[in-house]
């Protein structure tokens, strides 16, 4: 259903849930909140569907691909443990990139963003944690998903962005890395960013549909 939607924006949000995320309290599981409320009403008008995943020890889906529209809050953010940020991203990347490569109707009518939030270093995608190394691999699939067209965005959480955003294979560009302070008001500041990152037109052509009743 995500691969046939028409001018639609897959618009996904991958937050660390380790241990060192704690010190942020409550702000990041309402900062994402925030995110997908405005998803809602998004300035270019495209549909959006959403989904967060998050990662510390595993990596666990919170919000599954759905409307923004219909939405239902995360609920179940526990910052704890390690941080499996690789394998998280790649698997992310890989659940629809296959799909989206093989649908000529998703090419032409979907935009895939994705915005990745960390504050720390990998510490458990490679051996002995893991009986595959997932760097080379993320940066692999990341190369396709940048040729696909894929926005990949990097948020630095009082780490180097363009150091965070090299190791995953994401663009290093201004555009597309992002810093910011290690608080509260930095994890809000990012996520703000990436709502505005996501929700820009990607289509000048598109034009939102009208209500009825709405002049034209």
């Amino acid at each position: 259903a995500i691969l046939n939607a028409t001018k639609a924006t897959l618009n996904i949000v991958i937050v660390d849930a380790s241990g060192s995320m704690y010190r942020f309290g409550e702000v990041p599981q309402a900062s994402v909140n925030q995110h997908l409320e405005d998803l809602k009403t998004p300035p270019d008008g495209r549909e959006q569907i959403c989904m967060v995943v998050s990662f510390a020890d595993q990596w666990k889906i919170n919000v599954i691909p759905c409307l923004a529209t219909e939405v239902v809050p995360m609920t179940d953010y526990d910052a704890d443990g390690n941080t499996l940020l690789y394998k998280t991203v790649y698997k992310v990347i890989r659940m629809f990139l296959d799909k989206y490569k093989l649908s000529a109707h998703a090419q032409e009518n979907l935009e895939v963003v994705i915005g990745v939030f960390s504050d720390g270093d990998d510490t458990r995608s490679k051996p002995p944690y893991q009986t595959k190394d997932y760097q080379p691999k993320l940066q692999a699939f990341a190369g396709e998903a940048i040729e696909a067209g894929w926005h990949l965005h990097s948020f630095g959480l009082g780490i180097d962005a363009v150091d965070l955003a090299t190791k995953m294979g994401f663009p290093t560009d201004e555009d597309h890395c992002h810093q910011s302070a290690a608080t509260p008001e930095g994890v809000r500041e990012s996520t703000m960013h990436f709502t505005e990152c996501s929700t820009r037109i990607f289509d000048q052509d598109f034009k939102p549909q009208t209500e009825p009743g709405d002049q034209t």
